[in-house]
């Protein structure tokens, strides 16, 4: 079993649909109070997220956070003092995952799993963008009424062909080897 921390409910819903489609056993949690994704590259959070999993059930931990197109890679080098800062602490192996952009990305370069969502047709949508959220936020209410993310965005992970996505996206293969290893 791999222990997974994501930033948000939203999230969890998500990357437990997906882990489960993937073929992956994962223990998924997040930090207790609002900050999401901010709070999994805060040395404490981290180290109090992980000391509730034992090494006898979780074989590693994979950290999964969105990049939000990060051009100078702030997010990456904050993950690796985390992990320094932990690693004397923490016996299970871990790592960060960072999805190229967001999540919402991959929900856009599955165009067959939107328009089953939304029960249309949609156009060509071009995803790896920092509006990429904007984007699938305004295609969703236009399409639906409303978009509610925590209601919405795991229905979107059942959906996506995973198999697609990963022809699709190198950063989705990349997260699927990385939750297989």
């Amino acid at each position: 079993m791999i222990g997974l921390l994501v930033g948000g409910p939203t999230e969890r819903g998500c990357y437990e649909t997906l882990s489960r489609r993937l073929g992956a056993v994962a223990d998924i949690r997040i930090p207790g109070r609002p900050g999401g994704e901010d709070r999994l590259l805060d040395t404490r959070i981290i180290l109090n997220l992980c000391s509730a999993y034992r090494p006898q059930r979780v074989s590693r931990i994979l950290i999964v956070i969105d990049s939000e197109c990060d051009p100078l890679n702030l997010r990456q080098t904050a993950s690796a003092r985390v992990l320094r800062a932990i690693r004397q602490e923490i016996r299970i192996p871990m790592s960060y995952f960072f999805v190229r952009c967001m999540l919402e990305s991959w929900f856009l370069a599955d165009r067959e799993a939107l328009r089953l969502f939304l029960r249309r047709p949609v156009g060509n949508q071009r995803f790896g963008s920092s509006q990429d959220k904007k984007v699938l936020q305004s295609i969703v209410r236009k399409a639906k009424g409303d978009c509610i993310e925590a209601r919405d965005w795991p229905k979107l992970a059942e959906l996506v062909d995973v198999d697609q996505l990963a022809r699709m996206s190198t950063n989705f293969t990349d997260f699927r080897k990385a939750l297989m290893e």
